[in-house]
């Protein structure tokens, strides 16, 4: 969710059930962000003629989207008509079934492009959903299903572009063993957008573990501030599993069953890395999960809640 620090942060589906916190913002501006800027996402210079629709289900996953498969992700707690899914495959995305983009212009100008239909499809589902629940927070989630085989560029694309339209919270629809609904699991990442008039929100000089995602190696760094504390290169993922336990059990700093507040996690990933490879980071992430009292029970959570940022490299001092 979109917070002003730490101690507010998001507590996805898995842990508060129905209890969303709101995303205030107006239908033509961007929400607030909590950890990082963005760079404004340009349209793409072409626009290619909408493709057949794929027989979907609004809330199904549209035949043809290979999802990766993952261990650590969990149940969407629910998943209707309320929450857009967006899915992509092949070249093309929809919007609870309905052809509303292409992804090739991303392709061709090479760096994460806005994607207008998209933008216009996701907003005009936020307005609808005001609409039919006049004074109630609008929780901003939506269902993302990208084909294993989907690169960074087009996931960033697409994910960023829903969150300039007012969804910066997101499913990330995975192939998992514990999903009821729909045969599928999710993982709950947040998207990193600015605030009106350029202020930010979330730099508050908190510790934060950021996550480099390469194609063979990845990069592991405890970072207070512009502060390096640690950076390690991880060389499987196996071991970055591992790194990332260990470093919490160092540093993480809500260990407490009473502390509903999570460490942050920021996701960097490469252009050249597939929608798999993300997961598998998110994966080898979630592995490291802690016990957190909610609603009078004990239940075992993530320790880190995940934001990904459009940057594809962390930078010393890097945001």
């Amino acid at each position: 969710m979109v917070i002003a620090d730490e101690t507010h942060v998001r507590v996805g589906a898995l842990l508060l059930g129905a209890a969303m916190l709101a995303v205030a913002c107006d239908a033509d501006r961007a929400p607030a962000s909590r950890v990082t800027t963005a760079p404004t996402l340009p349209s793409p210079s072409s626009t290619a003629p909408p493709a057949t629709q794929p027989p979907a289900d609004p809330v199904r996953i549209p035949q043809g989207v290979a999802l990766p498969a993952a261990t650590h992700a969990h149940a969407p707690l629910a998943v209707d008509g309320d929450v857009p899914t967006v899915a992509v495959t092949g070249d093309r995305v929809y919007v609870d079934g309905a052809a509303v983009g292409d992804t090739r212009p991303i392709a061709v100008v090479g760096r994460p492009q806005r994607i207008d239909g998209l933008f216009d499809a996701m907003k005009g589902a936020r307005e609808l959903w005001k609409s039919v629940h006049s004074g109630n927070a609008f929780p901003g989630i939506a269902l993302f299903a990208f084909d294993r085989s989907a690169s960074a560029l087009v996931v960033k694309s697409v994910f960023q572009t829903a969150a300039f339209a007012g969804y910066p919270n997101a499913y990330l629809a995975v192939r998992g063993g514990s999903s009821e609904v729909e045969h599928f699991d999710v993982f709950d990442v947040d998207a990193v957008v600015p605030m009106p008039g350029g202020v930010l929100h979330g730099d508050t000089g908190n510790l934060r573990l950021l996550v480099a995602v390469r194609q063979a190696t990845w990069l592991v760094v405890w970072q207070k501030g512009p502060h390096v504390i640690t950076n390690t290169e991880v060389p499987s993922l196996a071991d970055l599993e591992a790194t990332v336990a260990k470093e919490w059990k160092s540093r993480g700093l809500h260990r407490e069953k009473t502390d509903t507040a999570f460490d942050q996690a920021v996701l960097y990933v490469a252009d050249d890395v597939d929608y798999g490879g993300i997961v598998a980071a998110l994966d080898a992430i979630a592995a490291t999960t802690r016990d957190a009292i909610l609603g009078g029970r004990t239940e075992r959570v993530p320790a880190f809640n995940v934001t990904l940022t459009m940057a594809r490299e962390i930078a010393t001092g890097a945001r």
